[in-house]
């Protein structure tokens, strides 16, 4: 049974966390079609297109006019804000445009995932309430099996050296070491 216990989670080759790591990248693969339309979306209503101007567009748009000489000079400090907005939406853009690149995922990946996940919760069930909690188990498991093989180890050692001192005790016996009595005892 030990034996069994410890190849079982040995061939799991688990690692510390990886069932926190499935599940994050569990939600993000099913939920990725959602994310990428919400991640186009804003990338459409940022840029735009050929046929309408984006949001980055029309703030350029207005912070460049707002900052004209012949504008009212309130609207200066206006313009100022607007274009320091419109270089962070720009980096913002950026940043949308590279995840949304990011996000690839193939049925595959998430039939598999599921499948480790799965494996990780069985081996919860029967060995422990976490990944540690198994690893755990499975040093104990190799401690008690190598005590039992040490022990195995030395009871055959013993039972070799009793077989040896039992086939010398077995053969002739010589008895000239030992000295008769000599008076007789009646």
């Amino acid at each position: 049974m030990c034996i069994r216990d410890r190849n079982e989670i040995e061939s799991a080759d688990l690692k510390p966390d990886e069932d926190k790591d499935l599940e994050e990248r569990f939600k993000i693969i099913s939920n990725s079609e959602k994310i990428k339309i919400a991640i186009n979306e804003a990338i459409f209503n940022l840029n735009g297109d050929t046929d309408c101007m984006g949001a980055i567009q029309k703030i350029e748009q207005a912070y460049r006019y707002l900052n004209k000489e012949d504008v009212m000079p309130e609207l200066k400090e206006v313009a100022t804000k607007l274009e320091s907005a419109f270089y962070d939406i720009e980096d913002y853009f950026r940043e949308i445009s590279d995840l949304g690149e990011g996000i690839e995922y193939s049925n595959e990946e998430l039939d598999e995932i599921q499948l480790r996940i799965d494996l990780i919760q069985k081996l919860k069930l029967k060995y422990g309430k976490s990944i540690y909690d198994i690893l755990e188990y499975l040093e104990n498991l190799k401690r008690e099996l190598n005590e039992i093989k040490l022990a195995d180890e030395t009871k055959e050692k013993l039972t070799e050296e009793y077989d040896k001192t039992y086939k010398k005790c077995k053969g002739p016996v010589s008895y000239t070491h030992l000295t008769l009595p000599t008076k007789r005892i009646v």
